[in-house]
């Protein structure tokens, strides 16, 4: 019989790979009965196997829960320390209580959404159901994203799950080009909606005919089609322009909510390391280092309008690092509000 340690990653990433697999797109066109009957089952089989897992590394670490108050490391009050110190006590927990205590509450969580798959049925309304099966398998991906690095440490493992920065740029890559566009109309008249509505048309065409569409969030996805099939309506046969301009603003609402995409945590810290080394560069070289630095920075378009619009103006070396140093600053501010971001893309 194989440790525990020699099973886990397969275990894992086995989980990860067919909660990828499951086709939510191709049911969106569908019936509530095809996705009561099929989608539903598929994917609250996979919350069994997550709560099975999560299950197992709970078993598996628990009796270190239960000596958790005898790792607690008190550190005494300093001479002159009163401000850093105070009544405040520091603990130190090892790995395998925190491995225990986030199994056990994503193992919750999990079985949240195996309740809510519960209330399904033939007769249940498509969007929801299918919004709640994305819920469910975004859950289960988190869950797994968050044991990786504690099952590798405790385990000695090397890492067994794919890295999700790669997507999360790609989709904040499609996302700019929907928000730019967006700011660059700004308002609308009754003489500008038409263009603008038909420039938002493409631009969300050319979103749905990318691979990133299906890495969308149901809602989004939803959204967005709902958006489109209201543009295409009012370019066919609309006059009333009053609509025309409320279609439009809702569009630049939307694309403006899509910035929250940059709170993801990997994309806040992927920002903070590429600017900063790009603005100790320029602050050391000066425009020397300009044209290396304007290529490292193409990966962090999206983060700051101001910042893009300095990187792609061409703007010289002492604009570029004030923008950088600007960013930096908000950047570290964010992640220190909130650590615990959500991974789910």
């Amino acid at each position: 019989m194989q440790s525990f340690a020699a099973t886990i990653g397969d275990t894992v990433y086995a989980l990860f790979a067919d909660s990828q697999r499951v086709g939510i797109r191709r049911y969106e066109d569908g019936g509530a009965q095809e996705v009561a009957e099929r989608l539903t089952p598929e994917v609250a089989a996979l919350l069994e196997r997550g709560g099975a897992l999560l299950g197992s590394i709970v078993q598996r670490y628990e009796s270190s829960v239960a000596s958790d108050s005898q790792d607690e490391v008190v550190l005494e009050e300093p001479q002159g320390s009163d401000e850093l110190f105070g009544q405040v006590a520091a603990v130190e927990r090892p790995p395998t209580v925190v491995a225990a205590d986030v199994a056990f509450m994503a193992q919750a969580e999990l079985r949240q959404h195996q309740q809510r798959l519960q209330t399904h049925s033939v007769a249940g309304d498509v969007q929801e159901m299918i919004s709640d099966c994305g819920s469910a398998l975004r859950a289960i991906l988190k869950s797994l994203y968050a044991m990786e690095p504690l099952l590798c440490a405790i385990e000695q493992l090397s890492p067994f799950l794919p890295s999700h920065l790669g997507t999360s740029l790609e989709v904040r890559r499609h996302y700019r080009k929907l928000w730019a566009f967006a700011n660059a109309v700004g308002d609308v008249t009754a003489d500008t909606v038409r263009a603008a509505l038909r420039g938002a048309g493409t631009r969300i065409s050319i979103l749905a005919g990318s691979e990133v569409y299906s890495l969308l969030r149901e809602d989004d996805r939803f959204y967005i089609r709902e958006l489109q099939l209201r543009i295409l309506e009012w370019l066919r046969s609309g006059t009333d322009h009053a609509a025309a301009v409320r279609i439009w603003q809702d569009f630049a609402l939307f694309v403006e909510i899509l910035r929250q995409i940059n709170l993801r945590e990997e994309l806040i810290g992927h920002d903070r390391v590429v600017l900063r080394r790009a603005m100790e560069a320029l602050a050391a070289r000066g425009a020397e280092a300009l044209e290396e630095v304007t290529a490292a920075l193409r990966p962090a378009l999206g983060v700051d309008d101001k910042l893009d619009e300095v990187l792609l103006s061409g703007a010289g070396a002492t604009a570029l690092l004030r923008e950088l140093r600007r960013v930096v600053g908000q950047l570290s501010g964010a992640a220190d509000e909130s650590p615990a971001r959500s991974m789910a893309l």
